[in-house]
């Protein structure tokens, strides 16, 4: 059975919405089985997790990938969070 998380994320993966997340947020990703082949950049604890989901990590402030047709935009951490309010008002634009 799938959790509320999952169905939203797969719900706007479908329909080209952009999703945005911080820190530990893509763990999620992985969970809804949207990760695949995406750039990002996350909390470098769970580096090993999006890579091993098949991933491309990158260490970067804030990351912007429309890879599969849809655009994910994440950040490292709570000291990253201007830019990534930034990039998300940029993409919302």
């Amino acid at each position: 059975m799938k959790s509320y998380s999952q169905t939203i994320i797969q719900h706007f993966t479908d329909h080209a919405k952009p999703i945005a997340a911080i820190c530990h947020a893509p763990w999620t990703l992985i969970d809804a089985e949207r990760i695949k082949d995406k750039n990002l950049t996350s909390y470098k604890s769970i580096r090993l997790d999006l890579e091993n989901a098949d991933a491309h990590w990158v260490d970067e402030a804030v990351h912007r990938c429309n890879t599969g047709g849809w655009v994910l935009i994440t950040s490292r951490n709570p000291d990253d969070i201007p830019d990534f309010n930034q990039a998300i008002l940029k993409e919302l634009d």
